[in-house]
């Protein structure tokens, strides 16, 4: 018959056991998490640089505005890279969440720019 410290012991095992695993999956999420808040600072930089150079193109600093504009093009570019680089990042969270059986919420607390955001207002 197992003494009461066995069953003390056991149970408290059991206990650091479950906190290891919940600390790991947090912090997988949180890296996550912070990879894309650096994705989308650098997704912000990025309009921000070609707000600027379309700006100097149509203020007549450049030849012209359009997309064929190989300056104006690596920043659409780099835009699609990003925001691919963050929906990868936003399906590793999912992930990890499904894999710890974790109830993903519908507000995670993401920065991601969404698309209402993106588009100029007139």
């Amino acid at each position: 018959m197992p003494s009461m410290w066995e069953d003390l012991k056991k149970t408290v095992k059991q206990g650091f056991s479950t906190a290891a695993a919940k600390t790991e999956e947090y912090t997988k999420i949180g890296k996550a998490k912070l990879d894309m808040m650096n994705l989308n600072k650098s997704l912000n930089n990025t309009f921000q640089e070609l707000g600027l150079e379309a700006y100097t193109q149509i203020t007549g600093g450049g030849k012209g505005l359009n997309a064929q504009n190989p300056k104006v093009k690596g920043f659409i570019d780099k835009i699609g890279q990003i925001k691919q680089s963050i929906q990868e990042k936003e399906a590793e969270v999912e992930a990890i969440k499904k894999a710890s059986g974790t109830k993903a919420s519908a507000d995670d607390g993401s920065d991601s720019v969404s698309e209402s955001e993106e588009k100029p207002k007139k």
